[in-house]
């Protein structure tokens, strides 16, 4: 899922948009694929992918959601 921080939490420039994981059931804060956590009440959910993302993130769930090759590509 798609969050980046609230508005007036930091400025504008650092509002990237992460990828958060859905979790499981209801974590006491959320971790992004970039490492980064979020306390409650600190992000918004964001619906549709829109704004400067976190390229952390990007690489990171790359790497995790990537297809494996077949053998000798």
């Amino acid at each position: 899922m798609f969050v980046r921080l609230r508005r007036g939490l930091v400025g504008e420039s650092q509002r990237v948009v992460h990828l958060v994981p859905v979790p499981n059931e209801v974590p006491d804060e959320l971790e992004a694929y970039c490492g980064r956590t979020f306390a409650p009440g600190t992000i918004e959910y964001v619906p549709a992918f829109s704004g400067m993302p976190c390229m952390s993130c990007i690489a990171a769930a790359r790497q995790i959601h990537a297809p494996a090759l077949p053998d000798g590509e």
